[in-house]
């Protein structure tokens, strides 16, 4: 299933987590707190122990398998996050991501987050296996109409407010940039 940023929350909220998200998308902000609100739901669902994987060229992909294979020794559920950051799975990642989206782990959430996916990758085996097992979560930036409306947002829930002039300044100062902003 896929879903934009924007309908995470309300995704998260209606049913049990699914067994496996996919984060993808040019912007790290939003990946990261697309991750952050998966993490806070799996957290209230009873998933204590979590496992954090870095990809690098050198990345043994059957890690991942092994790992989730074997029970954990802290807690009954688990999280367990791949960061491929600008790579992509390749075909050795590809074949275990389509492995383990064919057989997910019970009482385990897999989180990957990466950049954004072209047409090409979003056609692919792995992705087909982890779209069908899973959410996929596409994160877009935000265009230059876009920001002030998301600037504002942000300020509102943190009980703050801003003049329509220093919104602007604001928005221009930051050129796009939602980790500066």
């Amino acid at each position: 299933m896929r879903i934009k940023a924007g309908q995470l929350s309300a995704s998260l909220n209606k049913k049990p987590l699914a067994p496996l998200y996919l984060i993808s998308g040019d912007e790290p902000l939003q990946r990261m707190e697309c991750a952050d609100q998966i993490r806070h739901c799996a957290r209230g669902q009873g998933y204590e122990e979590r496992l954090v994987f870095e990809v690098e060229p050198a990345f043994d992909w059957n890690l991942i398998l092994r790992e989730t294979a074997t029970a954990s020794l802290f807690a009954p559920k688990r999280i367990v996050e791949l960061r491929l950051g600008e790579s992509s799975p390749g075909k050795e990642g590809g074949a275990v991501l389509t492995e383990y989206a064919a057989r997910p782990v019970p009482d385990t959430v897999l989180i990957i987050s990466m950049a954004r996916l072209d047409k090409q990758a979003q056609q692919t085996k792995w992705f087909s296996a982890l779209e069908r097992a899973g959410v996929v979560i596409q994160v877009w930036s935000l265009t230059p109409d876009e920001l002030p409306a998301w600037i504002r947002q942000r300020l509102s829930a943190r009980g703050r407010t801003i003049e329509d002039q220093a919104l602007t300044l604001f928005a221009e100062q930051v050129e796009g940039n939602l980790l500066a902003a």
